[in-house]
């Protein structure tokens, strides 16, 4: 009798254990979800790859892995957990070839084998040609240039670096992609290399040096004495609680930190621009103004007999009189209108291929974003708003958010001779 019921037991359990694993693999959820989201893989890979199960059984295996023919690299195998993992695949290394291949995820228990994920992939080593069609020989601090060039195969990316910054090259039919870029004012401190950069969709990257020339400018140097009823006037526009505090030392932190939240702001919403140029001809002047002040100019400021700061202005400083008509300097889309710190009120237009022109200083706007502008509409009005002592206008030309010698696009030859020249000859 015993015997039996020890038997009976023994069964029992066993039916309990097997019956349980049986429930609880029958109700495991597994997930592998791999990023990123793409089926072009280049030569080299960085991917993350994701296991989530809704419990971790004893049994049971996850196997991820890359399958071409008879090749294959596995990326993980392993027990059944909750897992996030970063690697880097050297595919061309391990010895795939170009073409097409299979990322696998399987799911292995003692009742099922089940196929998680299978993404078919394109393997592709080769970086795409890059052939330079057009760019400026030598460039001047401050003058535009063109940039033409022709790619092989679609690219997810393409720019011509330099340094740190990036001017994007824009497509313009048959495989061609154009842009304008600059020779900005740091490369006088700090000396800098044009490249083209293009990337394809699997990753594959072909860098080309541009030889170009820089031809620095010497700054034209500009006295500025401040009274302490101008310096006042200044630091209240910024700090309308200002009650006894180092004038100086707000002065400073609004011509320095101010001014470079503003230059920031302003190659942000320059980072997007039209691949069709609107820009035609000479850029016009604001009508009847007198030129106060040049592109370039390092401005010492002094007060009391001493130099408290200096900054560089990137602009021409137009003169009319009190709020004079401001007219759009070329056509183009408005595409930002608002306020900022040192320049006060502003409207910034595009046209297109990363040409912007700035208007600052503005009483108020006539326009709203979104607006396509002709050359010679009224855009708003001259006034004192921001980091400035009289009405005017700072008109400033951005090649995508970097300032350009502005009053130079007020000439027909340089105009031609730099941009239309250039930009429309095949």
């Amino acid at each position: 009798v015993m015997k039996r019921i020890f038997l009976f037991a023994v069964i029992l359990a066993l039916i309990i254990v097997f019956g349980g694993g049986y429930y609880l693999l029958k109700t495991l959820k597994v997930r592998v979800e791999i990023s990123p989201d793409k089926t072009y893989w280049g030569a080299k890979e960085e991917i993350q790859y994701k296991i989530s199960a809704n419990f971790e059984p004893p049994l049971g295996e996850v196997k991820i892995f890359i399958k071409q023919g008879n090749k294959r690299l596995s990326l993980y195998e392993g027990k059944i957990r909750n897992l996030k993992e970063k690697l880097v695949m050297e595919l061309k290394n391990a010895g795939f070839k170009e073409g097409k291949a299979k990322l696998i995820a399987l799911l292995e228990t003692p009742l099922e084998n089940k196929v998680l994920l299978n993404r078919e992939l394109n393997l592709d080593f080769t970086p795409p040609k890059v052939k330079v069609i057009h760019f400026p020989k030598s460039l001047k601090i401050g003058y535009p240039g063109v940039v033409k060039v022709s790619v092989s195969e679609p690219v997810n990316e393409i720019y011509i670096s330099l340094g740190g910054d990036t001017f994007p090259l824009l497509p313009s039919g048959n495989g061609t992609y154009k842009t304008l870029i600059t020779a900005p004012l740091y490369l006088l401190d700090k000396p800098e290399q044009y490249f083209v950069i293009a990337k394809d969709r699997s990753g594959n990257e072909a860098k080309i040096f541009l030889p170009i020339k820089i031809i620095p400018i010497k700054l034209i140097s500009k006295r500025i004495k401040l009274t302490e009823a101008q310096l006042k006037s200044l630091v209240w526009k910024f700090f309308p609680n200002y009650s006894g505090k180092d004038l100086v030392a707000l002065f400073k932190r609004i011509n320095h930190e101010f001014r470079k939240e503003d230059e920031d702001r302003l190659k942000k919403l320059c980072k997007v621009s039209e691949n069709k140029l609107y820009a035609k001809d000479v850029f016009l002047q604001l009508p009847g103004s007198a030129v106060k002040s040049e592109y370039a100019e390092l401005r010492h400021y002094y007060y009391k007999g001493k130099e408290i700061d200096t900054a560089i202005h990137k602009g021409v400083d137009l003169a009319k009189y009190k709020h004079a008509p401001v007219v759009a300097a070329n056509s183009g889309k408005v595409v930002y209108v608002g306020k900022l710190k040192i320049y006060g009120n502003v409207v910034l237009m595009d046209h297109g291929f990363g040409l912007f022109t700035l208007y600052a200083h503005l009483k108020d706007a006539v326009v709203k974003e979104g607006d396509f502008v002709k050359k010679g509409d009224v855009i708003g009005y001259t006034d004192t708003t921001g980091l400035a002592l009289g009405d005017h206008l700072h008109f400033g030309v951005l090649i995508w958010g970097f300032a350009a010698n502005a009053k130079k696009f007020f000439y027909p030859w340089f105009v031609n001779h730099y941009i239309y020249n250039p930009f429309y000859k095949n």
